[in-house]
């Protein structure tokens, strides 16, 4: 009995260590990976979102009278309206044709732009023109 306890080898120090080292290299682009995935989700949810409210807003707008009195109204100086909550900016433009028709060219960002002007280089998330 005394043989075989004395011939038993355990793991030493510097092989647990050098283990762990080796883990720490394969597990650390893993996760930066998962990390980056996850950045990219929210990104593409945040812009799924905007652009989900973006198209509702604009079938609201060709369909009901109210809402468009509402965010395309013609004292406005910037042409700006701004849902906050849901993260969407509509940039318009109105043009009247014929006799007293009124068209409204209007353009959709995703962003809160309320404090600033739309920066230039950001692409718009929707276009279109509303008649009356």
């Amino acid at each position: 009995m005394k043989k075989f306890l004395k011939n038993q080898k355990g793991v030493t120090m510097i092989e647990v260590l050098v283990t762990i080292a080796i883990l720490a290299i394969v597990v650390t682009p893993c996760l930066s990976s998962f990390v980056m995935a996850k950045r990219g989700n929210v990104k593409a949810a945040e812009t799924t979102n905007a652009y989900t409210a973006a198209a509702n807003l604009m079938e609201e707008l060709k369909g009901d009278a109210d809402k468009r009195s509402e965010v395309l109204t013609e004292g406005d100086l910037g042409k700006k309206w701004v849902d906050s909550e849901k993260k969407i900016t509509v940039l318009y433009a109105m043009t009247t044709y014929e006799a007293d028709k009124t068209y409204y060219t209007v353009t959709i960002y995703a962003g809160d732009y309320s404090q600033t002007d739309v920066p230039e280089g950001v692409e718009p998330i929707l276009k279109g023109v509303i008649a009356p």
